[in-house]
């Protein structure tokens, strides 16, 4: 999770500003050419197909549809966040290499948070009182969708997210 994490902020520059992959990453330049052959003709029209990894259903090229009414009371609708760079993080307070990586990701948002970027928390959580305490013990300043059904979880299921934490980059033009 934290190597994902440094991830991030390696390759923040290049995705915000549209040059995918990193130049100087073959490993990522050849990942990113096997799913573009493997994904070509799809787009957000297109179905989703069933999840094929514990990381959720097929999303790569796709804008996904997340709205919510956060903990705090925000209005979190991710089409509205067009223009900007967002990291999704499904995670739980329960979940060890979730908490471990708090710090590397407050780390990445307060370097970025200022050029776009945004971070949208997917609570996998069941007990409310619990993630608000913990969420204001760690000073954690992104919105927190929080539904209380743990695996159930409204948007964790809608993309067949089975393992936690999963982290999703999506880019400028809303798409995965």
């Amino acid at each position: 999770f934290v190597d994902r994490i440094r991830r991030i902020g390696r390759i923040w520059t290049r995705v915000s500003d549209g040059i995918w992959p990193e130049k100087d990453d073959p490993e990522l330049q050849g990942t990113f050419r096997r799913l573009q052959t493997e994904h070509q003709g799809i787009d957000e029209k297109t179905p989703y197909p069933d999840a094929t990894s514990l990381y959720g259903k097929n999303t790569v090229g796709r804008k996904p549809e997340i709205q919510f009414t956060a903990l705090d009371g925000r209005e979190v609708d991710l089409a509205k966040l067009k223009g900007k760079v967002v990291l999704l993080d499904f995670w739980a307070t329960w979940c060890g290499p979730c908490v471990v990586g708090i710090p590397e990701l407050q780390e990445v948002y307060g370097k970025f948070h200022a050029r776009g970027l945004e971070v949208v928390a997917i609570s996998l959580d069941t007990d409310r009182t619990a993630l608000e305490g913990f969420v204001k013990e760690k000073g954690l300043p992104w919105p927190q969708y929080f539904d209380g059904k743990r695996w159930n979880n409204t948007i964790a299921a809608k993309y067949g997210i089975h393992a936690v934490p999963t982290l999703w980059l999506v880019g400028r033009d809303g798409k995965v």
